[in-house]
């Protein structure tokens, strides 16, 4: 028991005593000494006393005189023995006695809970119902034994007498069977601009099973299988996973790029071959590397990178990149590259990189940029369709909010201030960053950004006057996805990209400036010069202030974004994403930017 609890134990004796009548003035000195220990003690003490009396009023008043209440202390004792200034409790007018009038109890009807035949009768209920739904369970138990026992006999005796009841079982097995999902055998690795010539077709989660059919009408879909092979769909392209070792490609372009030597061999008939796929059933195939499947042809990799692509005709293209690949004509006879034309089955076309074929009509073309002549043929895109080799990636775009790195009173190099509206000759200038002392506006982060205007300190600039800041940036490619969080003081009037207006909040500013507005642009870039400019309007926030002709005029933003482009590698001719994603194809908002900005103002909304 802590102290305090004990001098309440004490007070509560004291305040007995008080009601017995047995108090003496030893007690009362305890008492108010007590009661200079803390409000508690005298909370305790209010409410001791206003309970014994109001018990007192509630039953028809005391028989005798109460007892005087001691007096309250408001302030510390000096000592033990030194009497403390009384408190008078403000004592209640005496009230009138109470009477209850009692009347007798309403009987229960028979069916209530609390009578004794009500709940007798709801317990008999409630044990009736739990015994015929045992009774049902049981049944039903009983019954499918029965009949998986008598289904087993049957079965035995017909497949005894040759009977087909055993083929019938079989049958539903495997009907069975194909209910069951397919396993995973890969996952969608990257998207850019996909649209689906089939809706049906669509994906609607990353992973990949077995007989996943793709349509895509336009844009870009990399798989990437669970052996590590990689396989770029270029729309439009009609492709189905047959299995963990390849796919039939029916229409379109793909580029396969499967490392040498990454997983290990398996013969066509053995376990880990899939016995439903068309490729691990395909005649004369005995092995099962990573393999592509055309109308016309069977590609399979050497450890290698390799593009194929099938016309609307059935004509199939396999070019390769690095490494060798075995091309097999799906027909009774196969050409060799020494043999053209004589029928002889068995024959595989063995590509070096560099090297093309084309099959189609029962006819093998095969060109090889070493062996071909002419000035003409110079490099093995002359020969083959054009083949994207690596997905497209995002990159910053190296663009600056404003003041970054900078001292205030610094001209920022990467923002001017271009026009204002009194004044159609104004000259561009510099924006500096302008030194904000006021607890009403955000202060300055060098490493995120600054206020500017057109000075170095915060100065009065004319009301009702439109200034331009304007900034711009490079891009090598006119797929791209910027945002920007601003403050303004006083309000931002439009934000244009290349001469386009940018959909943005319309708001006024008022103090404090520090919170943060977003906007985010996902059109209008070209590949080159970009121009960013920002219309902010000087005026005063308060009604009160509208008489002034002279206000601070600053503008503060950040920046963030990013460009699609296409690695360097890529032997397409599409060397931007512009060539495969046209105007009307642009990506969605939620594939356009998939990495998180290193600037996040914590005003921003």
């Amino acid at each position: 028991m802590n102290q305090n609890a004990e001098h309440i134990a004490e007070l509560e004796a004291l305040l007995e005593r008080l009601i017995e009548g047995d108090f003496t003035d030893e007690h009362r000195v305890r008492l108010n000494a007590l009661l200079a220990l803390g409000p508690e003690l005298r909370r305790f003490y209010r409410g001791y006393m206003k309970l014994h009396h109001g018990l007192q009023w509630q039953i028809g008043g005391p028989s005798g005189p109460s007892p005087e209440p001691p007096p309250l202390v408001t302030q510390p004792a000096a000592s033990p023995t030194t009497l403390l200034p009384e408190y008078d409790l403000p004592w209640e007018k005496p009230r009138p006695k109470v009477v209850i009038e009692t009347s007798l109890p309403t009987p229960l009807p028979w069916y209530s809970v609390n009578s004794p035949i009500g709940l007798r009768l709801i317990a008999n209920a409630i044990s009736a119902i739990l015994i015929l739904i045992g009774i049902g369970i049981a049944s039903v138990v009983y019954v499918s034994h029965d009949f998986e026992i008598a289904a087993t006999r049957a079965a035995t005796s017909e497949e005894d007498s040759g009977g087909g009841l055993s083929g019938a079982l079989a049958t539903a097995e495997k009907a069975k069977a194909k209910k069951e999902k397919a396993p995973v055998v890969g996952h969608i690795s990257g998207m850019v601009g996909c649209r689906w010539a089939d809706p049906s077709l669509k994906p609607i989660a990353l992973p990949i099973r077995q007989g996943t059919k793709f349509a895509l009408e336009s844009g870009l879909m990399e798989i990437t299988y669970t052996t590590g092979a990689k396989v770029i769909l270029q729309g439009p392209c009609t492709y189905e996973v047959e299995s963990p070792h390849g796919g039939y490609l029916a229409l379109g372009k793909l580029t396969a790029k499967v490392a040498s030597g990454q997983w290990r061999v398996a013969s066509a008939h053995s376990p880990e071959a899939n016995p439903k796929s068309e490729i691990s059933k395909s005649p004369n195939l005995h092995i099962s590397k990573f393999v592509v499947r055309t109308p016309t042809a069977l590609i399979t990799d050497l450890g290698t990178e390799f593009g194929v692509e099938v016309f609307d005709s059935g004509e199939s293209h396999a070019h390769v990149f690095q490494g060798k690949v075995e091309v097999r004509l799906v027909t009774d006879n196969l050409p060799s590259p020494t043999e053209k034309g004589t029928g002889n089955e068995g024959k595989v076309i063995v590509l070096a990189p560099n090297q093309s074929v084309r099959i189609g009509g029962g006819k093998v073309r095969m060109f090889d940029i070493a062996q071909e002549a002419g000035d003409t043929i110079k490099t093995a895109e002359d020969l083959t369709p054009r083949f994207v080799r690596e997905m497209p990636r995002w990159v910053p775009i190296k663009i600056f909010s404003t003041g970054i790195g900078l001292k205030e009173g610094d001209a920022d190099p990467h923002w001017q201030i271009v026009a204002r509206s009194d004044q159609p000759d104004f000259q561009p200038c510099q924006a500096v960053v302008t030194k904000v002392s006021s607890p009403f506006f955000l202060a300055n982060d060098p490493e995120h950004s600054q206020w500017i205007s057109l000075s170095g300190e915060l100065s009065d600039l004319p009301n009702d006057v439109i200034y331009t800041f304007r900034t711009t940036f490079e891009l090598e490619a006119d797929v791209a996805i910027l945002r920007g969080w601003y403050i303004a003081d006083n309000r931002v009037r439009a934000v244009r990209l290349n001469g386009n207006v940018v959909e943005s909040p319309d708001y006024e500013s008022k103090p404090p400036f520090n919170r943060f507005r977003s906007f985010t642009i996902k059109e209008g870039f070209v590949v080159g010069k970009n121009t960013l400019e920002i219309d902010v309007e000087n005026g005063s926030p308060r009604a009160s202030d509208q008489a002034l002709k002279h206000s601070p005029m600053l503008l503060r933003i950040v920046l963030d974004g990013a460009v699609l482009t296409m690695p360097s590698d890529n032997t397409s001719d599409n060397t931007s994403p512009h060539g495969f994603l046209s105007e009307d194809r642009k990506p969605e908002t939620g594939s356009l930017l998939n990495h998180d900005s290193q600037i996040k103002p914590n005003q921003g909304e």
